[in-house]
Order: C-alpha cells, then sequence, then structure tokens
C-alpha cells in the first residue's frame, strides 16, 4: 500500500513503536558524509540522552597520552624513504621494532600500559553489553550457550557441529574456526594496533545476506560494525566493513573480479550464497580469488561456505576458516504477545513453538522499517512506499540480522581481548615494543600463496575446465553492479575511453535528491528499555585515540563531484583522438543508482529523484553499459595485461538502450566511418604472442544451453533454489528485463590490441558464451600465453547487422581480465 501523501509511512511499524519517547538516539542513525571520521558519544550531545548516568553504569574511554600526541612522530613511519626499496616488509607495515623511532608510542610503557588496561575494559563492558542485550548477563553458562564459539581442528579430523537447516536448525553459538584461526584473528588484529592500520571485513552473498526486506544498516554486517567501530576506532584502528551482497544472484560474477570489486586490504572474507550459489565450485572460485588477490594484498580469513572447500584450503594451504553461528535455537521462547513483552527487546519473535510459528513470522514483528520521515528541508519527489522491499517468507528479520552481527562481534572481541592480554603480559616482562615475531603477517600471506601454488586441483577446476588458470590467477574486474569497492575506481567507465567524436561519456541519468545525514530514523533506533551496545562502546572522550594516517588510508570518496558535461573526469587520461577505431557516443548507464554504493556503513546510495524508499539504504543494484547496433565501437583500456585472459559478463535485454532509442544511423546523425583497421590486419602482440582467434578454439560450454532454451523469448525455466532461513524453496526465474534471445542477424566484433578484428555471429556466441549460473553469461575473448612484461591494451567491442532491435540490445556488467 503506498502512501501518495508521504505521510505516516512507517511500514511494518505499529504507532506505539514510533514515539520518540520510546527511544534513544543511535550514535549515528545515517553516517556523516565521507571523509569524516567516527563520531563518539559526547557529553550533553542530542545523540545520547543521560550521558553522565550511561558512564556511571557502564564506565567510559578516559585515555590520555601521559606524554601529549604532539610529542609523537608525526609521519607515517611504517612507510619507506623515498630512496628505499618498497619490498614485503614495508608493503604489510612489518617494520622490524629495532626501526621504531624512539618517541613512538609503541616503545613507551608509559603509554602502553594504561592503554591496554583501558583497552581491556573497553571489550569487557561491550562484551557485557551485547549478554544484557540478550539477557544473558547474569548466567556464564547461558552465556556461552548463545555466543560459545567451537573449535575445530581439521588437522585431527574434527568436523564442526551438524545441524538441519530444513527443521529450523543453525550452526550452534557464534559459530565455529579452525584451531588456528583464533590466533591467527587475534595477530591480524594485533598488527593492525601496532601500526595503526586498517582492518577489513567484506561480504559476499545473496538477497538474504544483503539484507532485503530490512534496511541496508539493519543487515547483519552493518550491525556488526554499528558494534565494532567504536571499539576498532579507540584502539587506534579504520574498520571498514562492506556488505557486497546482490539479491538473486550468488557471487561468481563478483568473484571473478574479485581484488577490484569486493576491495583490498581485507582481512576477513564472508561467504553467504546458500541460496543462490550452494555448489563447491562456485564456493571454490569464490574463496580463491579472494585468497590470491596478488603479491601486495592480504591473505584473508574466510568465514563461511561449504566445510569440504573450508576443509580442503586449510589443510592444502594453512587458511584460516570459519563459519558464522545462525541458529535460535538457545534463545527464549516466545509464546505470545503479551509473554514477548517480558523478552529482552532483541530475543522477541526470534525462536517460537511449533504452535506459534506464524506468530514469529507475522511481519510487523519479523520487519521493522520505514522508507521516510517527514522533514521540512527535503520533499521526495516520488510517492514513497510504505515499507522497504524485499520482505519474503525466506527472508530474515531484523532481529535475525541483529543476532549474527552481534555474534560476530563476540568473536572480535574475543580475538581482540586474545591480543591485548599478550601484549600486556609482553609489556610486563620489559618486550617493548612487543616483538614483531608475534605481529607480523607478511610470512603467513607468503606461506598461503606459496601453497596454493601447489595444491592440487579442485572444484573450481572442475566448473572451470574450458579456462583453469582463473582458478590460479589473480584477475582484475571492473563492473557497474553495485555495491562495490571504490566505485569510481572500479566501474567500467574507469577504463571506458571517451568517444572521439564529441568526447562522449555514459552517465548515471539519476541525481541524489538530498545529501547526508538523514533525519533520526525510528525504525533504527533502539528502545528505551534495551541497552544501545554501540553506545556503550563509545562512551568517553577522543583524545586518546590515535589514527596515524587516515589521510592515508584507501579513499574513492568524491561522491557528490558530478563530471562536466559531456566528458567524465574519470576517464579523461583515456581520451584520445587518434584512436584507430571511431570511438561510439550510443551506449548508456542502465540500472545504475546514484550516489556513493560501496556497501560500506557510510555509503549513501539510491537516495535519487525516483526512488521510492528512500530510507532503505541499499545499494544492491545491476547497472551495466547498454549498447547495440547503433552504438558504435565500445573501447577498453585494460592495464597491466600480462596473462592473456580476457572475459566480458554480457547479458541480452528486452529493455531498449535509451541513448539510441530515436537514431537510425550508428552514432546517431554524426556519421558512419569504418575502423582503421582492416580485418585481417596483424596484431600487434602477435611478434611475440600467438594469440588464437576464439572461434578456432570452440569448445561445448560447461553448462550447456540448450536448444528449446536458446529459442525461449521469455526467460529460463523455473529454477529452484532452497533457502537457509527458514523452509520456504525459493524460486528463482529470468528477471523480466532480460532474455536468452539473440536476433539472428547480430555479429559481435572486437580487436585485441589494434589486432584484427574478430566476428561471432549468433551461433558462435550461442556456442562459445559460458553459463556459469542462472543470469551469469560470459564470453571468454582470449586465453592464451602470458606474455614477458605487463602492458595497457586497448579492447575493442562492438554489436552490429542486426536490423531490428528485438535480440540486439546487450548489457556489458563486468570486465575481467589478467
Amino acid at each position: 500500500n503506498n502512501n501518495n501523501n508521504n505521510n505516516n509511512n512507517n511500514g511494518n511499524m505499529k504507532k506505539d513503536q514510533l514515539k520518540s519517547n520510546d527511544t534513544v538516539g543511535d550514535l549515528r542513525v545515517r553516517p556523516p558524509p565521507p571523509g569524516l571520521g567516527f563520531t563518539p558519544a559526547l557529553p550533553n550531545s542530542n545523540n545520547t540522552r543521560n550521558y553522565e548516568k550511561l558512564v556511571e553504569q557502564w564506565g567510559s574511554w578516559t585515555f590520555v597520552d601521559p606524554k601529549g600526541a604532539t610529542s609523537r612522530p608525526k609521519e607515517d613511519f611504517f612507510l619507506p624513504d623515498d630512496g628505499a626499496e618498497k619490498n614485503a616488509v614495508y608493503r604489510f607495515r612489518d617494520l622490524p621494532v629495532e626501526l621504531f623511532p624512539k618517541n613512538s608510542w609503541q616503545g613507551d610503557k608509559d603509554y602502553l600500559e594504561p592503554f591496554l588496561d583501558q583497552a581491556l575494559a573497553l571489550v569487557k563492558r561491550t562484551r557485557k553489553a551485547i549478554y544484557e542485550e540478550y539477557g544473558v548477563d547474569g548466567s556464564a553458562s547461558r552465556a556461552n550457550e548463545v555466543f560459545h564459539i567451537t573449535n575445530v581442528d581439521i588437522e585431527k579430523g574434527q568436523t564442526p557441529p551438524k545441524f538441519n537447516y530444513r527443521k529450523g536448525e543453525g550452526m550452534p553459538g557464534s559459530g565455529w574456526l579452525s584451531a588456528d584461526a583464533m590466533s591467527g584473528l587475534s595477530r591480524r588484529i594485533l598488527h593492525a594496533m601496532m601500526t595503526n592500520d586498517e582492518f577489513g571485513v567484506v561480504l559476499g552473498g545473496h538477497s538474504s545476506a544483503a539484507g532485503h526486506g530490512n534496511h541496508f544498516l539493519q543487515s547483519y554486517m552493518m550491525q556488526f560494525h554499528a558494534v565494532m567501530e567504536p571499539v576498532f576506532y579507540r584502539l587506534g584502528v579504520k574498520l571498514v566493513t562492506r556488505n557486497i551482497a546482490q539479491g538473486g544472484l550468488g557471487t561468481i560474477q563478483t568473484a571473478l573480479g574479485s581484488s577490484d570489486i569486493y576491495g583490498s586490504n581485507i582481512d576477513i572474507m564472508i561467504w553467504d550464497s546458500h541460496m543462490t550459489e550452494g555448489d563447491d565450485m562456485s564456493i571454490d572460485l569464490f574463496m580463491r580469488q579472494a585468497l590470491l588477490g596478488g603479491p601486495e594484498k592480504r591473505v584473508p580469513m574466510l568465514w563461511g561456505g561449504n566445510f569440504a572447500v573450508l576443509r580442503m584450503l586449510n589443510k592444502e594451504a594453512g587458511v584460516h576458516v570459519g563459519e558464522l553461528g545462525t541458529d535460535v535455537n538457545s534463545l527464549n521462547v516466545t509464546e505470545d504477545e503479551e509473554q514477548a513483552k517480558s523478552l529482552p527487546f532483541a530475543v522477541r519473535y526470534l525462536r517460537c513453538n511449533k504452535a506459534h510459528v506464524a506468530l514469529c513470522n507475522e511481519n510487523h514483528h519479523k520487519y521493522r522499517s520505514q522508507c521516510w520521515v517527514d522533514r521540512d528541508d527535503v520533499k521526495p519527489l516520488m510517492p514513497q512506499s510504505s515499507m522497504v522491499g524485499g520482505q519474503a517468507s525466506w527472508h530474515p528479520g531484523f532481529r535475525s540480522h541483529q543476532l549474527m552481527g552481534r555474534r560476530m562481534a563476540y568473536v572480535l572481541l574475543e580475538a581482540i581481548e586474545k591480543a591485548l592480554i599478550l601484549w600486556q603480559e609482553e609489556t610486563s616482562k620489559g618486550n617493548i615494543p612487543i616483538s614483531g615475531n608475534l605481529w607480523h603477517m607478511t610470512e603467513y600471506y607468503q606461506n598461503v600463496r606459496l601453497k596454493m601454488g601447489s595444491m592440487p586441483d579442485g572444484p573450481c577446476e572442475t566448473k572451470f575446465d574450458w579456462m583453469t588458470r582463473v582458478c590460479r590467477t589473480k584477475l582484475n574486474g571492473r563492473t557497474e553492479h553495485t555495491p562495490r569497492a571504490n566505485p569510481n575506481q572500479s566501474s567500467i567507465r574507469s577504463i571506458l575511453k571517451l568517444s572521439n567524436i564529441d568526447g562522449y561519456m555514459p552517465q548515471v541519468e539519476d541525481e541524489l535528491l538530498y545529501e547526508p545525514p538523514d533525519v533520526e530514523i525510528p525504525a533504527l533506533q533502539v528502545p528505551e528499555e534495551s541497552v544501545n551496545v554501540r553506545v556503550v562502546a563509545s562512551l568517553g572522550s577522543t583524545t586518546g585515540s590515535r589514527i596515524l594516517r587516515e589521510h592515508q588510508l584507501s579513499n574513492d570518496r568524491d561522491l557528490y563531484k558530478k563530471p562536466p558535461s559531456g566528458r567524465s573526469e574519470l576517464s579523461a587520461s583515456f581520451f584520445s583522438s587518434r584512436s584507430l577505431f571511431q570511438i561510439g557516443r550510443g551506449t548508456s548507464i542502465y540500472e545504475h543508482p546514484p550516489g556513493y554504493c560501496d556497501g560500506s556503513y557510510q555509503s549513501w546510495c539510491d537516495r535519487g529523484k525516483e526512488s521510492r524508499c528512500l530510507l532503505s539504504g541499499h545499494n544492491d543494484h545491476r547497472g551495466g553499459l547498454m549498447m547495440d547496433a547503433l552504438s558504435g565501437w565500445v573501447v577498453l583500456t585494460l592495464k597491466d595485461f600480462k596473462e592473456g585472459l580476457i572475459l566480458l559478463k554480457m547479458d541480452v535485454m528486452k529493455v531498449l538502450n535509451k541513448r539510441t532509442a530515436n537514431w537510425t544511423m550508428v552514432n546517431g546523425k554524426r556519421g558512419v566511418r569504418e575502423s582503421a583497421l582492416s580485418y585481417k590486419s596483424k596484431s600487434k602482440l602477435s611478434e611475440t604472442n600467438s594469440f588464437s582467434s576464439i572461434a578456432e578454439n570452440r569448445s561445448a560450454a560447461l553448462f550447456a544451453v540448450t536448444n528449446k532454451t536458446e529459442q525461449a523469448q521469455n526467460g529460463y525455466p523455473l529454477e529452484v533454489a532452497y533457502s537457509t532461513v527458514g523452509n520456504s524453496p525459493r524460486h528463482l526465474s529470468l528477471p523480466p528485463d532480460m532474455s536468452t534471445f539473440i536476433h539472428p542477424d547480430c555479429i559481435f566484433e572486437y580487436s585485441i590490441d589494434g589486432g584484427d578484428i574478430m566476428r561471432m555471429d549468433r551461433e558462435s556466441m550461442m556456442e562459445q558464451r559460458k553459463e556459469l549460473q542462472r543470469v551469469v553469461i560470459v564470453y571468454p575473448l582470449l586465453d592464451t600465453d602470458p606474455i614477458a612484461n605487463p602492458k595497457d591494451i586497448d579492447v575493442a567491442i562492438r554489436i552490429t547487422g542486426c536490423t531490428e532491435r528485438r535480440g540486439s540490445t546487450f548489457r556489458l556488467s563486468h570486465v575481467y581480465w589478467a
């Protein structure tokens, strides 16, 4: 039920849930604009009421550098001098302790002793607040039942606890970790604290993991971040959390470009896509690409996935692995609405007995969302929906997400505590700074990658038997899907050359309606009777915070600078009027939301003029570069090309390319000229490498497309994928804007580095394409021997020959190369 006057759009929330006097303000219902750091709770702030009472009850952070912050080094001494070689030691900030400046805080006992005391107290009160939130703070056995971590010694043949999703069971407690994972996690955190570095936690998954049906900030990744950001901030570490999950998809389309799309500096990589991608082969690819990453990328701990794959990577390569806890059977049972009021707010309606299952599944209990809060300075241009979309039976509600986020936080708090205790013990022994043997990470990263190189073939090689190198070679990736890390740098437009006709660059059509922050959103507020864990973790001053290199940490946050008309600042360096091709001006961007959509807590995405749920916060869209037979040549610059691999992910679309909708000629009224190249011209690279035509090396797709499917015009047959949340099977069909029909006159042409123009007709395209998953079809353009030295190359592509629009519009959504 849409509400056209935008008043009282409170969705699943009952009126008594929305009274302002029933809530206390969260610290940041919406994060501040990018570039601003974490904002803690402050005395007399409107964000935290009864501040003094909270401090008296919980304690607060009062640490101050005894010698004053101005006495410490101002420069980042973990970076090499201008003349020093950037070797692995500096690459991962593993500086030998003897090279620490004498005035560094890491070598000052007077600094360390009070700092470590207060850091441990911070961990304990944050964990206690979580216990109180779930009503288990008074019982160690109950707390352990809900939050315990199972240790699994894979080398000794141990396996995780078994459970049955179909019977409503889940992984108990906070999940399991391999025997070496907790110590490895503590070591990572100690490294981050010693070097004032980032700590990255990234998720790849499906709609449930994305948080569909809930606000983006209610998803379990953001609930984890809400608790742990203030903790890491006090420890001098910048927590970066990204939810890169996408509805209706698995992870394979993103995993192929993992190092660019999921981002760098990842310490924990989470897979959660059971409904759409449960096979070992896809999970293995996800994990391999996350681990490969390149010599300058970290090797993350892996959380989630099928045990067979996790066991293989742990035994063969020493990767730290585990799985998140999802079970609710350790929580108090909700019997009826009256009895539910006696339970902690976080626990209500999470677990019902068989007689009252429907009670827990009622939307107003399961979800808590709203699309707009009236304000004087901003008026939506579109009617706002009554609730956030996606409230399906198989999607978990806000309390389920919060529980998973708290369990993640619990695991991290345990690891931080172990790191702090070790640091404290070494300090008491006079080992100041603490020995690098206890926190350096380079050797571990190198050992894992060395072992991966000699691993036997696994499920990934089975899936990609037509290009097995993708399982062992780090791929680069660009996409117009969102969310994605560093969205300005990871978009297809960042490698797209401007048209040399008029400098045209396609842009996102919708514009942001308003800039952050949002006003207070009642659906995101913590009820007054419940402890606000984020507030507890944030209490105190900021004078003791030790962010050493804020300006040097990864930053791609030029959110609001709109490119000048007709030209993109992102791609200006690629503009060249001397291109061998007449670069077209007929592409457009499809389904890309406005704003900064990086999947982080600070993202500001899809708050556009066309949005019907401005407060959703979700980043999840399947954007792409639309092209057809009138678009002309599309030229992409692939940097550091070396391994001889190029793949494109393209979809056939039912919708028209808006840019060429009224055109009758290629590039509109600007006329047409042929490429300066011959169809038989010699490849520039052929002098040193023989590039095989893909048409000369055809092989059957791993998942062959049947004749019936080839002829289908209205989508694939229904596919059933069973949800891991609840017992309902989820039916997935082809999205309504996509088709499997390619017009018989269509010809796909491409040229690599100015070489021969290769042509694939419809039959060749159907034969060459690889259907990896539902709606994930890739076209391998090149699989040849590596070249001696990396170089930048141009890849030109176009559609031609189609005289009708039906079956001739393509969406280029991903580009992969190595």
